[in-house]
């Protein structure tokens, strides 16, 4: 059977679909471990790490290391949240 447009436009639409729900999660586990008042590259470190972790491909500026600091920055954020409590 050969395929109508329509159906390569609804399995496009459904793999955009799942592809923007998956890095929508990734933002917000890194928002819910993290917490709000970073800076905009703590998050943008951590949501790197979590894409990768989630093996979701994507480009990055070759020069940053993101894992070692957002395993620091990870760690200091929940030291405090725990301390807090």
């Amino acid at each position: 059977m050969i395929p109508h447009h329509g159906d390569t436009e609804t399995q496009s639409k459904l793999l955009h679909e799942a592809l923007t729900e998956q890095i929508i999660g990734a933002a917000i586990e890194v928002h819910r471990t993290l917490g709000p008042g970073l800076l905009e590259s703590a998050y943008e470190e951590c949501l790197c790490h979590e894409l990768y972790l989630r093996g979701l491909s994507f480009e990055h500026p070759p020069c940053r290391s993101f894992t070692k600091e957002c395993t620091s920055i990870a760690a200091i954020a929940l030291t405090s949240w725990f301390r807090a409590q």
